[in-house]
């Protein structure tokens, strides 16, 4: 190998470990140890499906691809253009290329392969390469354009985002119209010039070459196929970007779901940030480095946690290469075996042997239906995260006459809270008892949800999300804080922590990044892990949801995701014993029952009661009315009283409307006091009543 050349890779691997290095270092800065996982946990807890379906999507946008440089070439009247599935594999081998070497010079390789493997000229190489890289530009504005104008329909578009589409479009419409019609104008120019002068050698070749690298230009514009070109350019540009955001999702999805909740307007900003930093002319191997401090300095910009972007790119930009590499060398392989050597014609290596077509064929196929399956599969899972935008808020409306408030519920001493988004985003809500007296908690920009008041009734445990909106199935970027609910005094008790419980006035149960059950004291901050991966059979990924404490014998009882929504009791060996498919358990104040939601046979929800030694489980609560989709299960401290929450079939816990409800245990089930009135999103309350 040329020793120049081992210098520069060396030198750009070296460049490459230092950026990586200093960006690496964003994430072991002081909180962030236990606040993100590692790479190599981001890499193995990466979706596997996703990854797939982004391999579909790459072989499919390299056809699409093929396709455009076959029409461009045509178009520049070459005489011996490589087969379909030959310039497949010069595609497939160019996107490797372009991703191995600095500033997109190995958009080169594209031309290279072509002149040497299959005696296309190089000037008709590099206008179909120039044309190509231009109207991709062209597509990006107008794939921009229509992003700004659905984000300007929800009143949602950022300034910079209309700067952005103007700046790609006048730099790409600038490119096309110079390649296009100045080519004309340089000809004119060049042929004045050297015209009756008597050249070099080398000047004549330069000329000849340019004279073909113009008509190449010309034939193009007069071949009527630009619209067809600009089609294909749109096509090329959504496979890719839609595949990179499968990509994304891969890997954010799980590992750091703020970023997942970000919103595809940011997602892409931040993609296109590091792709134009991976263009510019650093000493980078693979673009190692440049990619993520583009795409780190986006989000940042955005206020997302630098450290967290800086894992999340790095590891896109990891499975991105293997996957490419993969797909580009075996086409390049699959060059260098061609047959050769028959015939002296240009046309004579073009066809492929009919197996290895069909071989190549089926493989294709396969790896598209299995990606279109996966992404299927992993697009249902994807939209069980919950919204991407907070609901509307809804409005006020007449309490029903026809349903007076029970008798018993003038007797009660105490108050409800709840959370809801009827001041335009989700806070803590509270209703006195018997009065019925409405009164905010909490006014805070980001959502706050999942109160829980502590025995004594003074207190009061939430959650607050870490940016302002993030669906209530994000259970990763919340932070628990307790309010006093004598003086309004906030205080922050955990960062990533969700769905608090109290275990007495001193001790808290809370779930942990999603997968570990911890319990704090108030009072020393001593935290002790009770459920973790790892722990007998909780495996990496499981989430442990709504844990609810057993401190006479350490049981929790919980909801497991992200496998079929399953009820269990875990001890305190970590060995988990399944009992519905329901969610939301907990134990009752005596701890001597369990009760939980599930559904009844005609799918309807309902709220059972389940006996933690035999797990037999009775019906408890069918609410009877058209309000029959419950949730939200909880019960005072002498089990006289349940509140809840109900709709009328909308399902999202944080957007579909939702009714907060009380009933008198025992009493007919047709018999309960409707406590909200509002459109709006109303969930997850809790009750407390004075003995």
């Amino acid at each position: 190998m040329n020793p120049a050349l081992l210098k520069r890779l060396f030198w750009s691997a070296l460049v490459s470990v230092g950026l990586i290095a200093l960006i690496l270092h964003l994430v072991a800065g002081a909180g962030n140890q236990d606040k993100y996982p590692g790479l190599w946990q981001v890499l193995t807890r990466t979706s596997a499906a996703l990854v797939a379906a982004y391999a579909g999507l790459a072989l499919l946008q390299a056809w699409v691809r093929s396709v455009r440089y076959r029409l461009l070439l045509r178009a520049a009247g070459v005489a011996a253009i490589p087969s379909g599935f030959h310039m497949m594999l010069v595609t497939m081998a160019r996107n490797m290329f372009v991703d191995m070497l600095p500033s997109r010079s190995g958009e080169l390789m594209y031309v290279a392969l072509l002149n040497r493997g299959y005696r296309v000229p190089v000037p008709d190489g590099l206008s179909s390469l120039a044309l190509s890289f231009v109207f991709d530009l062209v597509a990006l504005a107008l794939l921009v354009g229509a992003l700004l104008l659905h984000a300007a329909a929800t009143a949602s578009a950022p300034a910079w985002m209309g700067w952005a589409m103007v700046f790609i479009a006048v730099v790409s419409l600038t490119g096309l119209a110079v390649l296009l019609f100045g080519s004309t104008w340089a000809g004119h120019l060049l042929h004045r010039w050297t015209d009756h002068r008597a050249l070099p050698r080398w000047l004549e070749k330069l000329r000849a070459f340019l004279d073909r690298l113009i008509h190449s230009f010309e034939a193009v514009r007069r071949s009527g196929t630009l619209l067809r070109t600009l089609a294909l350019s749109v096509v090329v540009r959504s496979l890719k970007y839609g595949g990179i955001y499968l990509l994304f999702l891969a890997v954010t999805r799980v590992n750091f779901p703020e970023l997942t909740d970000a919103g595809f307007i940011r997602v892409l900003s931040a993609l296109l940030g590091a792709e134009a930093a991976a263009s510019l002319p650093l000493p980078t191997l693979m673009s190692f480095g440049a990619y993520e401090a583009g795409g780190t300095a986006v989000w940042t910009i955005l206020g997302f946690s630098a450290a967290a972007a800086a894992l999340a790119m790095l590891a896109i930009h990891m499975w991105s290469q293997a996957v490419d590499y993969l797909i580009g060398g075996a086409g390049l392989l699959l060059i260098a075996m061609r047959r050769s050597g028959r015939g002296s014609s240009a046309t004579a290596p073009m066809s492929a042997p009919r197996w290895r077509m069909a071989v190549v064929a089926l493989i294709g196929l396969t790896l598209l239906g299995g990606a279109a399956g996966w992404a299927l599969l992993e697009y249902r899972a994807f939209k069980k995260l919950g919204a991407l935008e907070a609901p509307d808020i809804g409005a006020s409306i007449a309490a029903d006459a026809q349903t007076p408030r029970p008798a018993w519920a003038a007797d009660l001493q105490g108050f409800i809270v709840w959370s809801s988004n009827r001041d335009g985003n989700h806070d803590i809500f509270r209703m006195s008892l018997p009065g019925g007296t409405v009164m905010p908690l909490t006014r805070h920009p980001h959502t706050e949800y999942y109160p829980r008041i502590s025995p004594d009734g003074a207190r009061l445990l939430f959650c607050r999300s870490q940016i302002p909106w993030v669906s209530q199935r994000n259970k990763v970027p919340w932070d628990l804080y307790l309010l006093d609910l004598a003086s309004g005094k906030e205080t922050l008790i955990a960062t990533n922590a969700n769905v608090p419980a109290w275990i007495n006035d001193r001790e808290i149960l809370f779930q942990f990044n999603g997968t570990e059950v911890r319990k704090r004291d108030l009072v020393s901050g001593e935290e002790t892990r009770l459920l973790y991966p790892g722990l007998g059979d909780i495996p990496e990924n499981l989430t442990l949801d709504t844990p609810s404490y057993n401190p006479h014998t350490g049981e929790i009882g919980v909801s497991i995701r992200p496998v079929r929504q399953t009820s269990a009791l875990a001890d305190r060996e970590g060995r988990l014993r399944p009992f519905g498919q329901g969610c939301q358990v907990n134990w009752t104040p005596d701890y001597t029952t369990l009760y939980y939601v599930d559904h009844l046979p005609g799918k309807d929800n309902a709220f059972f009661r389940v006996n933690p030694r035999s797990f037999e489980r009775s019906l408890w609560f069918n609410h009877a009315s058209s309000f029959n989709h419950e949730y939200f299960p909880r019960v005072t401290s002498d089990e006289a009283y349940l509140v809840f929450g109900a709709s009328e079939g909308g399902h999202e816990h944080d957007a579909a409307d939702y009714e907060i409800f009380l009933w008198k245990v025992g009493t007919p089930m047709d018999q309960t006091y409707r406590i909200t009135w509002h459109t709006g999103n109303d969930c997850w309350p809790d009750i407390w009543l004075a003995r």
